[in-house]
């Protein structure tokens, strides 16, 4: 379950209020725009703002420039029926990521968009592995808010086998290096292995699975980074010792 939203315990200088008013409204615009569209995303937990008033002023920038995309994102498709049924989830997935390669200008396999399920995620990252997308059904499986998505690495976040992140690394480096295809890599060789939320309170543990890794280029032909398919179940008992491989 969802814990409230709380306002940050923080001692607030002017500077810190000024941007508090400016990200919490993005922040609450753009889990307005997803709830009525049938997706959970929270917009801050009660220490965000800590975390995100650590950081450099180009990276908050940064992150404010994030949250924009996510919003015109979720503003460039046009509101339908959000009712929470697996192909409404299917639909609205599939139009919100056309919109994201667009505006964008990348292109990557279009089969991708068959496997848009409710439990398959999808992140796009650039060659120098900064997140750019990530799909909406993810927020409803994690407990993280959004600013705690944008603010904290991945691995400050998850707890996961660094044997994964090896295998993955590799076949990014294929892809990189390969010619011009946008065939994928398959993934399957990767074992399914559990990953763990470390910073929440719920500590969420998911089993994932991943699918296969697709090169993401810019025009004309220019490698621009990796489209990873995975897929995530929330695991409310998951057996001691096993959430490595």
């Amino acid at each position: 379950m969802q814990e409230l939203i709380q306002t940050p315990i923080l001692s607030l200088n002017k500077d810190n209020t000024e941007k508090y008013s400016r990200f919490s409204s993005i922040l609450e615009r753009i889990s307005d725009e997803a709830a009525q569209r049938g997706f959970l995303a929270r917009p801050f937990a009660k220490d965000s703002f800590a975390k995100l008033f650590s950081l450099t002023a180009s990276q908050q920038e940064a992150i404010f420039g994030h949250l924009e995309k996510y919003l015109n994102l979720l503003r460039a498709n046009e509101l339908e029926n959000s009712a929470g049924t697996e192909q409404n989830i299917r639909t609205r997935e599939q139009s919100i990521l056309q919109t994201c390669a667009r505006k964008l200008e990348i292109m990557f396999g279009s089969d991708v968009y068959s496997h848009l399920t409710s439990e398959h995620i999808i992140e796009i990252y650039t060659q120098d592995l900064n997140q750019i997308y990530r799909n909406f059904s993810f927020f409803n499986l994690c407990s993280y808010s959004l600013l705690d998505l944008l603010t904290y690495p991945f691995h400050e976040l998850y707890e996961r086998s660094l044997q994964v992140n090896s295998l993955l690394m590799e076949a990014g480096q294929i892809l990189s290096t390969r010619p011009y295809s946008l065939e994928p890599i398959n993934l399957s060789h990767i074992p399914a292995h559990y990953m763990r939320e470390r910073l929440s309170e719920s500590k969420l543990c998911f089993n994932v699975e991943f699918k296969a890794m697709y090169p993401v280029y810019s025009w004309p032909r220019e490698f621009y980074g990796y489209l990873v398919l995975q897929k995530a179940r929330p695991m409310p008992n998951p057996e001691p010792g096993l959430y490595f491989i």
